[in-house]
C-alpha cells in the first residue's frame, strides 16, 4: 500500500502559556526552538494552559525548521514534519509541537484535525507559527 500525504497548514493555533515562556528562552537560536511534532486521537478543545494533546498517538518526528517570510522579514518558523500511522486505522483530531521527544513542553496546538489515516499512510503537517499579541 502506498503513502498518503496530506498537506495541511494549521492556521488557527493556540500558543500555550508554557509556549511562550519557551519562545523567550530560545528565540536567539534556532537550533532550539521546540521541534518535536505529535498528534492525538482523542476530543477536546485547545486551552492556552494545556500541557498534552488529546490521546496522543506514539512516535513524535522531528520536523524540519526553516524562517519564513509571510508579512515582513523572517515573521514565521515553520515546521514541517510527516507523521505515518504504523497500526490500525485512525482519525487525528489534534497535533502539537513539543521540546522533547517523549514528555516535555507543549509549545503549540490545534485541535480539529479530523483526517483518518490507514495503516502506513502519513500526513504531512506545516506549522506556520507567528508571535503576535501580548504576552
Amino acid at each position: 500500500m502506498g503513502r498518503f500525504v496530506f498537506i495541511a497548514q494549521i492556521v488557527a493555533t493556540v500558543l500555550c502559556t508554557k509556549g511562550k515562556e519557551i519562545i523567550a528562552s530560545r528565540v536567539a537560536d534556532l537550533l532550539n526552538v521546540p521541534r518535536y511534532l505529535a498528534v492525538g486521537v482523542g476530543p477536546g478543545t485547545s486551552d492556552p494552559g494545556d500541557t498534552t494533546l488529546f490521546g496522543e498517538v506514539s512516535p513524535r518526528v522531528i520536523c524540519d525548521l526553516s524562517l519564513v517570510r509571510i508579512d515582513t522579514g523572517n515573521d514565521r518558523v515553520r515546521a514541517v514534519a510527516t507523521w505515518t500511522n504504523f497500526g490500525a486505522i485512525i482519525t487525528l483530531t489534534n497535533t502539537g509541537i513539543f521540546d522533547a521527544d517523549s514528555s516535555g513542553n507543549l509549545l503549540c496546538k490545534a485541535d480539529g484535525v479530523g483526517q483518518a489515516l490507514d495503516t502506513n499512510e502519513g500526513l504531512e503537517i506545516t506549522w506556520d507559527i507567528k508571535i503576535t499579541g501580548q504576552c
